[in-house]
């Protein structure tokens, strides 16, 4: 993990916890991460096309799947702790660059985005997850679930 990067994290960790709040507006939310896994499979039907997460760094994770013929369903927020919240930063951090895309053409192939401070992207990467950290990371945020 790059040092200052690092530092962002453990300053947007240091205000929420100063701040003493869990409650989240529209003007305090700063998006850290979006985790989508599309279906890259052929299927017919109404199927899962994918999940979509987008962490805060409060903890705050939105959640959604989305399906062929339905549409959003499963919408659901939570909050991770802050521990978790750091090291799941750290890991999809540390790891983006080892997303496979090689001979990604069916099953669930996943895209992460890192946002700096301004909401900028910082880093991404798309590809299969599978054996890397990410899945592990992923695993971590669908236990507070």
């Amino acid at each position: 993990m790059s040092r200052m990067f690092g530092i962002y994290v453990m300053l947007i960790l240091s205000l929420f916890v100063v701040s003493g709040s869990r409650t989240v507006d529209n003007n305090s939310e700063v998006k850290v991460a979006e985790i989508n896994s599309s279906n890259w499979g052929l299927v017919g039907g109404d199927f899962l096309e994918g999940e979509y997460f987008t962490l805060y760094s409060d903890g705050l994770c939105k959640y959604y799947k989305m399906y062929k013929e339905s549409g959003i369903k499963d919408e659901k927020t939570f909050t991770i702790s802050t521990n978790d919240l750091k090291d799941v930063i750290e890991i999809l951090y540390d790891n983006i660059s080892l997303i496979n895309t090689t001979g990604a053409s069916d099953g669930f192939g996943w895209s992460i985005t890192m946002f700096d401070s301004k909401g900028e992207v910082a880093n991404s990467g798309k590809g299969y997850i599978y054996g890397t950290k990410i899945e592990d990371a992923i695993k971590t945020i669908k236990s507070y679930m």
